[in-house]
């Protein structure tokens, strides 16, 4: 039997990196059949993608898929792996994988993080240290947070832990020679938002009075019923 080459290798380890990951993902969704129904639901919307890609350092979605890469993930825990996915599902819900067109993209993506990450809390959902939320903004929708940010001495500094949607069309065109034929999103349009939103606000009324949809919550899926 012939020896395999370096690439061969390499190429199957890192699909047994990728399957690992996966699994890991996958459990830690399958807790919030329990814990969150709601948001359960919700992220059922996202397909995972577990990669092995330079071109994504952490995870993205297009609105379908949920790409991570594997090695990436191999440094989180459970509680950061099931905080990405969430925020990266709320992303979708709100409509924030639509690129905006303002002055400062940077500060409009803390602002949408910030946004999303405030609706976590109130969903119960741990977030890591490094999560960005601006506590005295909480219940602030992202434009308000956006012009608050101006006076922000240094935003360069607040990095979140994902790649913001919009980013997707910069990440795939990078040049790299570790691309992974998995990592193929797709450009998001405003019928995949109305899916988004329309399916969100469905749940919504199916879990309205129930501890799976705090107030809050609630509150925010009203707004986005008076958008669908």
């Amino acid at each position: 039997m012939m020896a395999m080459t370096r690439h061969e290798t390499s190429y199957q380890d890192a699909g047994k990196l990728k399957r690992h990951q996966q699994e890991l993902w996958e459990t830690n969704r399958a807790t919030w059949r329990i814990t969150h129904p709601f948001m359960a639901d919700l992220a059922d919307g996202l397909t995972l993608v577990p990669v092995v890609d330079n071109r994504l350092p952490s995870a993205t979605t297009d609105g379908h898929s949920l790409f991570f890469n594997a090695s990436f993930s191999v440094g989180l825990n459970a509680v950061t792996r099931r905080f990405l996915q969430a925020h990266l599902v709320w992303h979708c819900v709100l409509g924030d994988i639509l690129p905006r067109q303002v002055k400062d993209q940077h500060r409009w993506h803390l602002a949408c993080d910030h946004e999303v990450n405030g609706l976590l809390v109130h969903l119960g959902i741990s977030l890591p240290y490094q999560a960005v939320l601006f506590f005295s903004q909480l219940g602030q929708p992202a434009k308000a947070v956006y012009d608050w940010l101006i006076h922000h001495p240094a935003p360069q500094l607040e990095q979140p832990l994902d790649r913001h949607p919009t980013d997707t069309a910069k990440l795939i065109s990078g040049l790299d020679a570790n691309h992974d034929d998995a990592f193929v999103p797709v450009t998001p349009d405003k019928a995949l938002i109305h899916h988004w939103q329309a399916h969100a606000s469905f749940l919504a009324r199916d879990y309205r009075g129930t501890p799976s949809l705090p107030a809050a919550i609630d509150t925010k899926m009203c707004t986005l019923e008076r958008r669908c």
